[in-house]
C-alpha cells in the first residue's frame, strides 16, 4: 500500500488557479495578461490511500440540462490525465438531469452503492444546500470544479472548490485604474454577477452600461466621450468583448486602459480583433505552463487545458505522502 495523490491531481487538472506573482506582456500583437497568485481559501491536506493493485475509481456526476456543455470536457480531461499517469483506473458517470433534491440523492445513492469515493460533481452552487443536506454525501470527497469557495458558507470537510474568483480577479486589475471607472456587462446570469462583484469594488462608478444578450449594435453604446481616459472594464464575453475594442477604435474612443478577467483569455480575441484594437487591452489569467506530453495527450481528446479554466489545474507540492493544493488559487 502506497500513498498517492491521482484523485487530487486528476480533479484540479481542471481547476482554474493563479500563475506567478508577477505582470506580464505579451509581444504587442497580443493582448496584456495580467498573472496574479491569489490565496483565497485556506491550504488543505488530504491524504488519498491507493492500492496500486486496484483500479483507480473515480464518478463523476453532473446536471445535463443544467451544465452539458462542461460533462465531455470534464470526461475527456480525466481521461487524457489518467491517460497520461500510465495507471488502471475506472471512471463512471452518472446523469442527475438537473439540481432537483430528489434526482441528486438518487445519484449519490447509486454511485455510493456502487463503491464510489471519489466523485467530481458538475453542480452550481444552486445545488449546494441539497448537497449539504444528504446523507448519502458525507464522507465521500467531492470535487466541485463549477463552485468557488466563497459561495459555500457551510461545507463538509471533503468538499474542495475549484471555481475561480472572478471577484479577486477585479480587485487585481483595478489596481490599474485611474479612479476614472467606466464598466460594460452583458444582461446574463455572468454578467450581472461580474457586474455586481465590480460595484462591490468601485462605488460609486463613473460610467456603467449594459448589453442585451441579443444586442447586435454598438455604436450608441461605444460613441460616448466620457469614456475617454477612463478605465473601461468588459464584463463580457468573447464575441462582445471584441466588437467592443473594434467600435472604440471605428468611433475613435480611447479609454486610458481596458480590463477584463479571465473570461477573455482567448486566442480567439486576436483573431477577432486587431492590433490596434489590443494595444491598451489587459485580461487576467490564472493558467500556468503545464507538461507538453499531458497537454498534447489531453488535446487528442479535445480538452484544452492552456485556455479553459474548468480543465486546468495546478498542484502547489507533491511529498511522498501527500499533495498540498491550494483550491480555489485564483487568477485569474
Amino acid at each position: 500500500m502506497k500513498h498517492i495523490i491521482l484523485f487530487i491531481l486528476s480533479i484540479f487538472i481542471f481547476l482554474g488557479c493563479a500563475a506567478q506573482k508577477t505582470i506580464t506582456v505579451d509581444s504587442v500583437k497580443k493582448p496584456k495578461i495580467v498573472n496574479e497568485h491569489y490565496e483565497t481559501v485556506e491550504e488543505k491536506e488530504i491524504e488519498i490511500n491507493f492500492d496500486e493493485n486496484e483500479d483507480f475509481k473515480v464518478a463523476i456526476i453532473f446536471p445535463s440540462k443544467v451544465v452539458g456543455k462542461y460533462a465531455n470536457n470534464t470526461i475527456n480531461t480525466i481521461l487524457g490525465y489518467l491517460l497520461y499517469k500510465d495507471i488502471k483506473f475506472q471512471i463512471e458517470t452518472f446523469d442527475s438531469q438537473n439540481q432537483e433534491y430528489e434526482n441528486i440523492k438518487n445519484s449519490f445513492a447509486q454511485l455510493k452503492e456502487k463503491g464510489y469515493k471519489k466523485v467530481i460533481a458538475l453542480y452550481t452552487k444552486d445545488a449546494l444546500p441539497t448537497l449539504l443536506g444528504l446523507e448519502e454525501t458525507k464522507e465521500t470527497l467531492v470535487y466541485f470544479p463549477l463552485i468557488n469557495k466563497n459561495e459555500a458558507i457551510n461545507s463538509y470537510e471533503y468538499f474542495i472548490y475549484g471555481a475561480i474568483s472572478y471577484e479577486e480577479q477585479l480587485k487585481k486589475l483595478l489596481m490599474l485604474s485611474n479612479e476614472q471607472n467606466s464598466m460594460f456587462y452583458e444582461e446574463s446570469k455572468l454578467g450581472n454577477k461580474l457586474k455586481n462583484f465590480y460595484e462591490t469594488i468601485v462605488s460609486p462608478a463613473y460610467l456603467s452600461k449594459s448589453i442585451r444578450r441579443i444586442d447586435t449594435k454598438y455604436k450608441k453604446l461605444v460613441d460616448d466621450e466620457n469614456l475617454n481616459e477612463s478605465t473601461l472594464v468588459l464584463n463580457t464575453p468573447i464575441i462582445k468583448s471584441s466588437i467592443i475594442l473594434s467600435q472604440l477604435r471605428v468611433h475613435d474612443i480611447k479609454p486610458n486602459i481596458i480590463l477584463s478577467t479571465q473570461l477573455n483569455y482567448n486566442p480567439l480575441l486576436v483573431s477577432l480583433t486587431q492590433f490596434e484594437d489590443r494595444v491598451n487591452f489587459i485580461t487576467a489569467n490564472s493558467i500556468e505552463k503545464t507538461d507538453n506530453v499531458l497537454t498534447e495527450t489531453l488535446s487528442l481528446l479535445n480538452a484544452d487545458i492552456n485556455y479553459n479554466w474548468v480543465n486546468h489545474c495546478n498542484c502547489i507540492s507533491n511529498t511522498r505522502h501527500n499533495c498540498r493544493c491550494f483550491k480555489n488559487r485564483t487568477n485569474w
